[in-house]
């Protein structure tokens, strides 16, 4: 694709089309973080819109995450223009999070 850039040289990794199949590699790169001596100060930033957390792949790198550990952080960004899958759908990703017994913080930005 004309637009996945990346770049090993600043640890960059190229972007996924499809939605969601970022999570589990972002697990998978968090994972062997852990074991990289040297890169104790590194960290795995994966960034999704809602629609990703309605996907198979939002739970499997979830439970990846919980159980093989790693440095990762998961930033879902909430859509304004758009409604909610459910009126429901914020309380249902923190329950998603809480189930898999990870860290979760919540930002309200309404400007």
């Amino acid at each position: 694709m004309p637009v996945h850039y990346g770049s090993a040289e600043h640890h960059f990794h190229t972007i996924s089309s499809p939605l969601a199949t970022q999570i589990p590699q972002a697990a998978g790169a968090a994972y062997a973080l852990k074991g990289l001596p040297g890169r104790e100060d590194s960290c795995v930033v994966c960034y999704m819109g809602e629609g990703a957390a309605s996907e198979g792949d939002f739970h499997a790198g979830l439970n990846m995450a919980a159980v093989l550990g790693g440095p990762c952080i998961f930033f879902v960004r909430v859509s304004l223009e758009t409604p909610p899958p459910s009126p429901n759908w914020s309380a249902s990703v923190e329950l998603t999070l809480r189930w898999h017994c990870l860290p979760r913080a919540r930002q309200q930005n309404n400007g």
